[in-house]
């Protein structure tokens, strides 16, 4: 983002030592760019707590955000649905970590987007091609898929002009 020539980022995550190191790779790469005004600020938050959240965005100034990009790395790495005598329990934690700690700032935002902002949320390949033991994590991530078709249906329809996108990653040879 700095990169790109942004004034401010602000990056949220729970571990404050991979924050510091996310803030340092931000402003290094603003630099490199020519970016010398990227201010990078960083906030301690558990996207899985809501309520913690909510009280994060209500710091924020009204229209001053013009990109939300969510990708909490949640993997409850349950295995198969059937097996070991999984619970929705098992399976609400997946979602917990994956779904509702990105729709949480998504329905948080409020009047923090500004007009032609825009959101991208992230899913994965899990959705379209579910493996052995990631049951729980397609299921989560084809979720996500839908929940972007029906935000970007209601922020079409509400004035605002928000893009809402899914980047859905693959495998990748490398």
């Amino acid at each position: 983002a700095g990169a790109a020539g942004a004034s401010q980022v602000i990056i949220v995550g729970r571990n404050v030592e991979r924050l510091a190191e996310a803030k340092n790779d931000v402003e290094v790469a603003a630099a490199n760019a020519g970016n010398k005004t990227c201010l990078v600020r960083t906030a301690s938050v558990d996207v899985t707590d809501e309520a913690a959240v909510r009280s994060f965005m209500s710091t924020l100034p009204k229209n001053s955000i013009d990109h939300l990009v969510t990708t909490p790395g949640g993997s409850a790495k349950l295995g198969n649905l059937i097996a070991n005598k999984r619970t929705c329990s098992d399976v609400r934690r997946q979602f917990d970590l994956k779904f509702f700690a990105q729709l949480a700032p998504v329905l948080a935002i409020g009047d923090k987007i500004k007009v032609g902002g825009s959101i991208t949320m992230t899913s994965g390949i899990l959705s379209r091609r579910p493996g052995r033991g990631n049951d729980a994590l397609a299921v989560s991530n084809a979720a996500i898929e839908c929940c972007v078709k029906c935000l970007a249906n209601d922020y079409g329809f509400d004035g605002r002009r928000v893009r809402v996108n899914c980047l859905s990653t693959g495998m990748t040879l490398t």
